[in-house]
C-alpha cells in the first residue's frame, strides 16, 4: 500500500511540474504534496479547498486587496510564528492553514494562493531577513 500511496504521490508531482513554460506552476498544489509525502493521511485535495474558502470569503468581503488582508490577517489571525519560528510545522501547508502560523514563506504562499483566486496577482519579495508579497498588475509589475 506504501508503494502505491508514493508512486501516486510521484505521479501528481510529475503533473504538477509539468506544465508548459508559458504557464506558471501551481505553488499551492506543490506546497500540499509536499506536506503529503509528511502527512501521508493528508486529503490533498481537501487541503487545496482550504484556498477556495478563504478567497471565497475574500470575494464576498469585496474582493479588493484590502479585503484579502482583512480576511486574512484581522479576521482568521494569520501570523508568524515568533514562539517557535523552527518548528517543521511552520514549513508544511497543512500545518499553516490550520494553526493559522507560519514562517515568511509559506505566510506569503498563502497569502498568494488566496489572492490569485481572486484575481488578485501578488509576487514574492525576498528582501533582507525577511520574505514578503507584493501586488502587481496584469503585465507582472
Amino acid at each position: 500500500m506504501g508503494t502505491q500511496m508514493s508512486e501516486t504521490l510521484g505521479e501528481r508531482w510529475s503533473q504538477a511540474l509539468s506544465v508548459p513554460s508559458d504557464e506558471s506552476l501551481d505553488l499551492g498544489l506543490l506546497a500540499v504534496l509536499i506536506a503529503k509525502a509528511e502527512y501521508t493521511d493528508l486529503d490533498i485535495e481537501g487541503t487545496l479547498a482550504i484556498f477556495n474558502d478563504l478567497a471565497e470569503e475574500v470575494m464576498h468581503a469585496g474582493g479588493e486587496v484590502e479585503d484579502l488582508r482583512h480576511v486574512m490577517f484581522d479576521k482568521y489571525q494569520f501570523r508568524g510564528n515568533q514562539d517557535d519560528y523552527y518548528t517543521a510545522a511552520n514549513s508544511y501547508i497543512n500545518e499553516v492553514l490550520r494553526l493559522r502560523m507560519g514562517i515568511p514563506i509559506t505566510l506569503c504562499l498563502v497569502l498568494m494562493e488566496v489572492g490569485a483566486r481572486c484575481n488578485q496577482a501578488l509576487a514574492p519579495v525576498s528582501f533582507p531577513g525577511h520574505f514578503l508579497a507584493r501586488t502587481q498588475d496584469a503585465e507582472g509589475n
